[in-house]
C-alpha cells in the first residue's frame, strides 16, 4: 500500500533495483507498514500479483501518442508503475514522487524521481506546474490518506486539457460474501473498533473513496468517469486459472499480514487485553472462506477540454450554478430517464387534447424567459398564442416564482394549458408518500435528524447578492397552485410525487428501477455539485460535505418532494 501525501509503498519485478538501505517513512507520516527488506519483497511480489489480475496499468483509454508528462504520485521505493510508464511512453517525462529518496539503478533517462509531499510541492516545484500533466496515476494510498476530497482536488489542478486521472485503491477495508451487498466486516466487532481508531487517532480517511467517482464528476468538472470494483479473492481459488491462482494468494496473504499490523498499529495504546481480543478476533475472521473477496476500485476521469465543441458554459447574468458541460449533460439524460419512469410522459396535465396542440414553449430558464418577454422583440412570443407553456426544474435560476408565473400565463390561447414540475421545499422525507398534495403533515427527517446543510444552503440561496447569496425564490412554488388561481387560471391541480432515495425501489416495476437508481444518483449529484460551490472558501466545508454524502446515501423509505402543478385559461 502506498501514500500520496505519507511515505509509499509499491514495487516492481523489473532488473532496475532499489538500493537496500532501508528508508523510514518521513516524520508527520500516518503510513504504519514502514520500509525495510521484508516490506520491499511483499510489495515486488504485490506489484506482480495485482498485474496479472487486473492488468498493466494505466487502464484508462488515453492516446499513447499525445502523452508527454506523466505524474506517478506515491510511486514507492521500488517505482514499480514509474518505471513501466517510463517504458510505454518513451518519449514522455515521467516524474515519481514519493516522501521517501528513490534510488534506482539503470534507471530510464526519461524518469525522475521527486522527494516529497505531492500537496506541499504543488506550487512549488515548477515540474509540477499546473495544467501540465498528461496523467496523473496513484495506487494504494490508502494506508496514509487522511483527506481524499482535499487530494484529488489539489491533484486534478495538474491535469492538462484532456489529461487523465486514474486512481487504484481499496474501497472501504471491507470483506464480503458472494454478492451480498452487506459486507461481512459489519458483524466483525473487531472491525469497527479498530475502524474508529484509524479514523480517531489515525486521522485515516476510509470512506472518501467510495465516492471518488462522484466527486471527480459533479465537483472537479472531470468528464468520462468511470468506476470499476474488482474483487480480490479471500477464499478458496482453485476455481481460477493457475496464474492468477497463485496471484490471488500472494494478494490475499500479503494483505492479510498488512491489515494485522495496521491493527497493531490501532491497539498499540490500548490494554493488552483488548489488544489480544482484537487480534484474536481479527485471525479468526480472517481465515479464507468460499465466495469472500474485498473490493478494489479503479477510477479514472478526463480534464475538460476547452476546445470541445459540446462543452459551453452557462450564459452570463444566469444565477443557475450548474455548468453546462458534457458532465453536466450526462447527468441530466440520466435525470430526464428517471422523470419519465417514476411521471409518465409530459404533459400529465388531464387538460392537454393532442388534437388542439399547434405551439409549445418549453422553458428551461426562468430568468431568460422574462427578459424576452420584457422587451416585446421577439413575435415569436406574443401573449396568447401558446397551447402549452411546460417547464422543468427552473427552481436553480429563479428568483421570482410569483413573477415568472404572471409573465408566462400571458402567452397561453383561450384552452391552453401552463404546466410546471419543479422542487417545492429543501428537505427530505422519510415514510410513504402522502396522497394529499402536501407534506405539511409530515415532519421532515432532515429536521429531526438535525441535518446542517439544508439550513445552510436555503440560506445561502435565498440570501442576496449583495450579502453572497443567489438570491432564489425557494419557498414561493409551494403554492403555487394559489398563484395560478390568482392570475386567472382554472381546473388548477397539484400533485406532490416522492423522488426516491431508497435502497430496494421495492414499489416500482423491476424495469424502471435501474432507471430510478441512476436518477437518484444524478439528483445527489447536483446538491453534491451545488453544496461544494456555495462552500467553496468556507471552513466548514470538509466538515459540511460529510454531512451532505452521509445524509444523502440511500435509505429505506427516504424521498426528496417534487410538485406538478398545472391550471388551464378559461375559453
Amino acid at each position: 500500500m502506498a501514500s500520496a501525501t505519507t511515505a509509499t509503498a509499491e514495487s516492481h519485478s523489473s532488473t532496475h533495483t532499489p538500493k537496500i538501505e532501508d528508508a523510514a517513512a518521513k516524520q508527520g507520516s500516518v503510513y504504519s507498514l514502514g520500509y525495510n527488506s521484508a516490506e520491499r519483497q511483499r510489495l515486488i511480489e504485490q506489484h506482480d500479483a495485482l498485474t496479472t489480475l487486473f492488468g498493466e496499468p494505466p487502464l484508462c483509454p488515453l492516446d499513447p501518442s499525445k502523452i508527454r508528462k506523466v505524474v506517478d504520485i506515491g510511486c514507492g521505493v521500488n517505482a514499480s508503475n514509474s518505471l513501466l510508464f517510463a517504458q510505454k511512453f518513451p518519449n514522455a517525462q515521467v516524474y515519481g514522487i514519493d516522501l521517501s529518496p528513490v534510488s534506482i539503478d539503470n534507471k530510464p533517462s526519461n524518469l525522475t524521481f521527486i522527494e516529497g509531499n505531492v500537496l506541499h510541492l504543488l506550487g512549488k516545484d515548477e515540474r509540477l506546474a499546473p495544467g501540465t500533466v498528461d496523467l496523473v496515476y496513484s495506487r494504494l494510498l490508502i494506508a496514509g490518506m487522511t483527506d481524499w476530497r482535499g487530494y484529488m482536488t489539489s491533484v486534478s489542478h495538474l491535469l492538462a486539457p484532456g489529461g487523465w486521472l486514474e486512481m487504484h485503491d481499496i474501497a472501504g477495508l471491507t470483506y464480503h460474501l458472494g454478492d451480498d451487498p452487506r459486507p461481512l466486516t459489519d458483524d466483525w466487532e473487531w472491525y469497527s473498533y479498530v475502524l474508529k481508531q484509524m479514523m480517531g487517532p489515525m486521522k485515516l480517511d476510509l470512506g472518501t473513496f467510495n465516492h471518488a467517482d462522484e466527486i471527480m464528476r459533479d465537483e472537479l468538472g472531470l468528464v468520462g468517469c468511470e468506476k470499476k470494483t474488482l474483487r480480490i479473492p479471500r477464499g478458496p481459488d482453485e476455481d481460477m486459472e493457475e496464474g492468477k491462482r497463485d496471484a490471488a494468494r500472494v494478494i490475499r496473504n500479503g494483505w492479510r499480514d498488512v491489515l494485522v499490523r495496521m491493527v497493531e498499529t490501532a491497539t498499540k495504546d490500548v490494554e493488552e487485553e483488548k489488544a489480544r481480543e482484537v487480534r484474536e478476533q481479527v485471525e479468526e475472521t480472517l481465515e479464507p472462506r468460499e465466495g469472500m473477496w474485498s473490493p478494489i476500485a479503479r477510477l479514472n476521469a478526463m480534464a475538460n477540454n476547452p476546445n470541445d465543441n459540446d462543452d459551453t458554459a452557462a450564459k452570463q447574468g444566469s444565477v443557475y450554478s450548474l455548468a453546462y458541460n458534457s458532465t453536466e449533460r450526462s447527468r441530466l439524460l440520466a435525470q430526464d430517464a428517471a422523470f419519465l419512469a417514476l411521471l409518465g410522459t409530459p404533459p400529465l396535465s388531464s387538460h392537454v387534447k393532442p388534437s388542439r396542440i399547434h405551439k409549445i414553449i418549453d422553458i428551461g430558464c426562468g430568468g431568460n424567459i422574462l427578459h424576452l418577454l420584457a422587451d416585446g422583440k421577439d413575435e415569436r412570443l406574443k401573449e396568447g398564442s401558446f397551447d402549452l407553456v411546460f417547464s422543468r426544474l427552473l427552481i436553480s435560476g429563479m428568483q421570482d416564482w410569483k413573477g415568472y408565473i404572471e409573465a408566462v400565463a400571458k402567452l397561453l390561447k383561450p384552452g391552453g394549458v401552463l404546466e410546471m414540475q419543479d422542487i417545492a421545499e429543501w428537505e427530505f422525507y422519510l415514510g410513504d408518500v402522502p396522497s394529499s398534495s402536501s407534506s405539511s403533515t409530515m415532519k421532515p427527517i432532515s429536521q429531526t435528524e438535525n441535518w446542517q446543510w439544508p439550513r445552510f444552503a436555503l440560506e445561502k440561496m435565498t440570501a442576496p447578492p449583495s450579502r453572497g447569496g443567489q438570491g432564489l425564490d425557494m419557498g414561493t412554488f409551494n403554492r403555487a397552485d394559489e398563484i395560478l388561481r390568482e392570475v386567472g387560471l382554472e381546473g388548477v391541480e397539484k400533485r406532490l410525487v416522492g423522488l426516491p432515495c431508497d435502497v430496494e425501489l421495492k414499489g416500482f416495476e423491476e424495469g424502471k428501477r435501474d432507471v430510478l437508481r441512476e436518477g437518484r444518483k444524478a439528483w445527489r449529484a447536483a446538491i453534491l455539485k451545488m453544496m461544494g460551490g456555495m462552500l467553496e472558501g468556507d471552513g466548514r466545508k470538509e466538515e459540511m460535505m460529510g454531512e451532505v454524502e452521509r445524509t444523502t446515501e440511500a435509505r429505506e423509505g427516504m424521498w426528496f418532494p417534487f410538485v406538478v402543478v398545472w391550471g388551464r385559461r378559461p375559453e
